[in-house]
């Protein structure tokens, strides 16, 4: 039988048969399922990409908790790590590095007797490229000791790819915070944040949690260089927070996930950051894939029937669409009479909208250009969009 990583349930089963100390992750619930779902997703398809053209693959999860949770479902890593081994199967030419770390002795003692499956499994196929670790500390000091112990700033251009995952049980602390900027400063990579809004809000001022709160306070004020004392909304921290990142690193384009609770209120959004418009490109490939034509994530929504119709005879996606079209207006104003390339106007509707590329021209620039709001200036060909520019008249 063709091996493509464990099941749940075969993991379970190995390890209880041999070992009665094995512990999980706690339950978990439907949105942090698809928040895994999501991170394996976009691993998929940023590998897609990747593996033509680097030798080295890291995917580092700084808090990785057990590899398995109790209800029944795999950890981000070890999810991860099965999309590994099918990309590593027909790329023997590369390396793949699955890295993760956690404060927890036993969770840590977990994932090694996982890992030790896992490797069995590799040295039956003849499978050699795939490295697994983890270890046991501090988040802040493993991803500097990682840095070093795989020499990570030294191996240079297009031979290296690394994908940074920080899944924090808290809200980012300031120690935290400069880590992750020195590590996305040193490295060319991808990152993918949670910034735990729900977490902030909660205790940003509630005096029952006084070292806590001074945690949020001292991420406030050292590292956003923030009145702390001021009332800063979560989104409006969040915004800093990401313009910082991308002012101080390599990174360059950015894309923001909401993860809601049974009440509908925001309880964390992943932060995407990437240095490069391809990373930007692949993880809208994984929101539609996961998330659909939808910018978050509830548990509690019920979506009406895809073919029922509104009082305009659209779909609920065609008036997902029509909505993002109109807020997309309101962004194009503040370019009134300026120029645009079509990538920046891509940059745009990636960053902003719950759409990917291939939705760009017939959604947006032809919706547009069809009611004057945009003037294709006809440098090239009427059926050339993506090397035109384009003349804002709103």
């Amino acid at each position: 039988m063709e091996f493509n990583g464990f099941t749940y349930d075969e993991l379970k089963t190995i390890l209880l048969a041999k070992n009665q100390n094995v512990v999980f992750g706690e339950e978990i619930k439907p949105h942090t399922t698809k928040k895994i779902a999501y991170v394996a997703k976009y691993v998929e398809e940023w590998l897609y990409v990747i593996t033509n053209v680097s030798q080295y693959i890291f995917f580092i999860d700084i808090m990785s908790n057990a590899g398995l949770y109790k209800n029944s479902y795999l950890s981000t890593s070890i999810s991860v790590l099965n999309v590994f081994v099918k990309y590593a199967k027909n790329h023997r030419d590369k390396q793949f590095f699955l890295l993760a770390n956690d404060h927890d002795k036993d969770k840590v003692l977990t994932m090694k007797r996982i890992y030790k499956l896992y490797q069995e499994m590799f040295n039956k196929m003849g499978l050699t490229n795939i490295k697994m670790n983890i270890d046991c500390s501090d988040a802040c000091d493993y991803l500097s000791r990682v840095n070093v112990t795989y020499h990570l700033e030294y191996v240079r251009g297009i031979k290296k790819s690394i994908l940074l995952y920080v899944d924090p049980y808290n809200f980012i602390n300031k120690k935290l915070a400069f880590g992750v900027e020195d590590f996305i400063s040193k490295n060319y990579c991808e990152l993918i944040l949670n910034f735990y809004c729900n977490d902030y809000s909660r205790n940003v001022n509630n005096d029952k949690v006084k070292a806590h709160q001074m945690e949020i306070k001292e991420f406030i004020k050292d590292f956003c260089k923030l009145d702390e004392k001021e009332n800063i909304s979560a989104v409006v921290l969040r915004d800093h927070f990401t313009n910082l990142l991308l002012k101080n690193t390599k990174m360059k384009f950015y894309y923001f996930v909401s993860m809601k609770n049974e009440k509908n209120a925001p309880l964390y959004y992943l932060i995407f950051l990437t240095p490069n418009i391809r990373g930007l490109e692949k993880v809208k490939e994984a929101t539609w894939n996961i998330l659909g034509y939808h910018e978050e994530y509830c548990v509690n929504y019920k979506e009406r029937d895809p073919n029922q119709l509104n009082l305009f005879n659209e779909t609920p996606e065609e008036e997902a669409f029509a909505g993002i079209l109109y807020r997309l207006e309101s962004i194009f104003k503040q370019y009134n009479g300026c120029e645009l390339s079509f990538e920046e106007i891509e940059v745009i509707c990636l960053q902003r909208t719950f759409m990917k590329s291939t939705h760009v021209i017939n959604q947006v620039l032809k919706p547009l250009i069809n009611t004057n709001k945009i003037l294709k200036k006809g440098n090239v060909g009427k059926a050339n969009f993506k090397e035109d520019k384009y003349l804002i008249n709103l």
